[in-house]
This record gives C-alpha cells, structure tokens and sequence, in this order.
C-alpha cells in the first residue's frame, strides 16, 4: 500500500472517529438537557394548586397549567404563561387530551408537543390526582424567550 493511500485511510479513520465523538455529545447534552426539563416540570407540577399570590390572584410564571376533567375531550386552561418573545403573549401547547390521559397512566409522564405558533414546541407533564380521574397538566416551551 502506498503511503498516499495509507494517509487517506488515516485520515478516514480520524474522521470517523471525530464524526463519532460529535454525535455522542450532542446526543449525551440533549437527554441531559431534557431531563433536566422534566426534573423541573416535575418539582413544579408536584405541588401547584389553584393560582394566587399576587393581590389579583394571579402568579408569574412561565408555565401553562391545564387540567383535564373526568370525561373531558379537552385540556382546560387553569394559567397561561407569562413569559413571551419580545413581551408578547406565548403560543398555547397544543396536548391531546387523551394523550395526556395515557402519559399520565403510564411510567413516563413526559412528552412533547407543538404549539399554536409556528415553531415553538412545549414539554409536557401529566399527572392523575389521587383518585386517578383529573389529570393535571404543566407544560414549558422549549424556546428561550427573547431579551428586548
């Protein structure tokens, strides 16, 4: 073999290597990134009640809280994100209800959906109450609003 032929096999070998290593950390960051989203939608959705706080019963928050009511087709909104590109209101997550319903029944509470803009998608966590017929949902979007 000449050493032209042996240098481009070298290289080759580099190559992959290299494409290798960028893949396995892209894909390492990613599911660190999604499950520390999913670390936070659970601390938030563990303990939410009713919204309140401020003197018009309102609370800031970037997260949409929704709630599925015991035959419910639909997600109710309870609270709207506060937090929007340029100041603007959010899109609104767009969650099956019944989707919802089968996350919340299963081991793995957490999915992504789209919105109703173009765009932007929400993680989602859905969880039955105690008695397993009302399903609470808290979703955050994944884009980072922008600063003005």
């Amino acid at each position: 073999m000449s050493l032209r032929a042996r240098l481009l096999v070298g290289l080759g070998v580099v190559a992959a290597v290299l494409v290798f290593a960028a893949v396995s950390v892209t894909r390492a960051a990613s599911a660190y990134l999604v499950d520390q989203v999913d670390d936070r939608l659970s601390a938030v959705a563990g303990d939410w009640g009713p919204p309140g706080g401020g003197d018009d019963g309102h609370t800031f928050s970037p997260f949409y809280f929704g709630v599925i009511d015991p035959g419910a087709t639909t997600v109710r909104t309870v609270q709207l994100p506060d937090v929007g590109p340029g100041g603007d209101s959010p899109p609104l997550p767009d969650i099956d209800a019944s989707r919802a319903r089968a996350a919340a029944a299963t081991g793995d509470p957490n999915f992504t959906v789209g919105s109703d803009g173009p765009g932007v998608r929400y993680r989602v966590r859905a969880e039955a109450d105690r008695d397993g017929d009302r399903i609470t949902v808290v979703a955050t979007s994944w884009r980072t609003p922008t600063r003005p």
